[in-house]
């Protein structure tokens, strides 16, 4: 890397509402972790992690980090993504203020990677204003989630472009013999990608 490359950031968020079904963000935080810490393009990324992370959270990282790809990990439905409350409990950021905050970091954020269930209806709403959004059309495993981004930062470490990176990963679930190749879908500038 020259002097002169920006470090490309990835901001990592994740959520572990106590009075939800258990997911592991953390455990797919430290795979991704590795997998950067083992690739040969390791000092060209700058991988930052809120675990446990409450809205306010979310939109205070957005602003003092400015990432080119904003990752969250947790729980999802068709209306919203699930953060943490002061007191560690379930709260709904729907799609609509999903979208609203991350259309004011539409000139910064390149990628917004949503590994969470029934996350295709923000995909749709948020690539509006982002240039792509990964997301998942349905429930999905936490073991396929995890094998599954873990896969698509392996190829983006290795240098390739977001649309191979989530190619990439598709196909590896497949090779890992693990279920749900048709759940990760990706949005192109308002475009679901096929």
């Amino acid at each position: 890397m020259t002097s002169e490359e920006p470090l490309r950031k990835i901001l990592f968020i994740g959520a572990i509402p106590k009075n939800a079904d258990a997911v592991r963000p953390d455990l797919e935080f430290r795979e991704v972790a590795d997998t950067l810490r083992h690739s040969v393009q390791q000092d060209r990324f700058d991988l930052q992690l809120r675990i446990a992370a409450r809205a306010i959270d979310l939109s205070r990282a957005l602003l003092k980090q400015t990432p080119e790809i904003l990752h969250f990990s947790g729980h999802g439905c068709a209306s919203g993504i699930v953060v943490e409350d002061d007191y560690g409990n379930a709260q709904l950021v729907s799609t609509d203020a999903l979208k609203g905050l991350l259309s004011l970091f539409a000139g910064s954020i390149k990628c917004v990677f949503l590994n969470s269930c029934y996350s295709e209806a923000q995909a749709m709403a948020i690539s509006q204003a982002v240039p792509y959004v990964i997301a998942m059309n349905s429930s999905v495993f936490d073991k396929t989630a995890i094998h599954f981004s873990t896969e698509f930062y392996s190829a983006l470490f290795a240098g390739k472009d977001i649309e191979f990176a989530f190619q990439y990963a598709v196909a590896a679930i497949g090779v890992f013999n693990l279920p749900g190749t048709d759940i990760p879908v990706i949005y192109k500038n308002g475009s679901k990608v096929i």
